[in-house]
């Protein structure tokens, strides 16, 4: 599972995963998104701030080997542009080999005989 978005929790404290006490934000919302992310065993991979000095905009996962790395940009807005390198890989459903006869090339087809053609249609 790979979540990227804006979650606008300036009072959470990403380092800890903790709520800060003295912060005008929500304290409930914070910690109801802190019980889904520990209950569903997701990780935040953003460690720079992304809009002054607080981590804005995460990604979260349950699979750290999936991401490469992390970093944040200037934006065109008042918060950063996060990236994410991802290590994927589209799953094919392999096609089993056939084998095709060209009837030019079957044995036993050579100039008069049409053993493979007689009867069969």
């Amino acid at each position: 599972m790979y979540i990227a978005h804006d979650f606008n929790q300036a009072n959470i404290d990403w380092t800890n995963s903790t709520v800060k006490l003295n912060h005008p934000y929500c304290k409930k919302t914070a910690n109801k998104l802190l019980k889904v992310v520990t209950e569903s065993s997701l990780e935040q991979l953003v460690h720079e701030p992304t809009r002054k000095d607080s981590i804005l905009d995460i990604i979260l996962t349950n699979n750290t080997s999936i991401v490469r790395r992390v970093s944040t940009e200037g934006g065109v807005s008042d918060h950063s542009i996060v990236m994410a390198g991802l290590n994927l890989r589209t799953q094919r459903k392999r096609i089993p080999k056939r084998k095709v006869y060209i009837r030019s090339k079957a044995p036993g087809h050579e100039k008069g005989h049409q053993r493979f053609c007689t009867g069969v249609f």
